[in-house]
């Protein structure tokens, strides 16, 4: 989805569906935006204080620029139309100068 967003995933040269990985990795990586969604937990209960305590969480870019964002698990984990919806988001935050504001509207209705 990163790809079709415009954007690049940290991660591309692991070619494994799922990563395991550690804070330290993500650190060395350097994400320029970090999106979280966490499976199993509904956005409102999803915590950002988890990432902003760890070690070190400051020297990243996203974290400097704020651009540390908490996505609705649904529109990203889930196998459905709602990954266009998704996309949609993805893409306004990747590229708010090119798309517009996501504004919670399916688009399939």
């Amino acid at each position: 989805m990163a790809e079709l967003a415009g954007g690049r995933n940290i991660f591309e040269d692991m070619p494994q569906a799922n990563v395991q990985t550690d804070w330290e990795e993500v650190k060395k990586r350097n994400p320029d935006v970090f999106c979280v969604a966490w499976v199993g937990v509904e956005t409102k209960r999803a915590n950002p204080k988890v990432i902003l305590k760890r070690p070190g969480v400051e020297e990243i870019t996203a974290i400097q620029n704020d651009e540390l964002y908490i996505l609705e698990e649904f529109l990203f984990c889930r196998p459905s139309p709602r990954l266009l919806q998704g996309l949609t988001k993805l893409a306004a935050i990747l590229h708010p100068d090119i798309y517009p504001k996501y504004k919670h509207i399916d688009p399939l209705i």
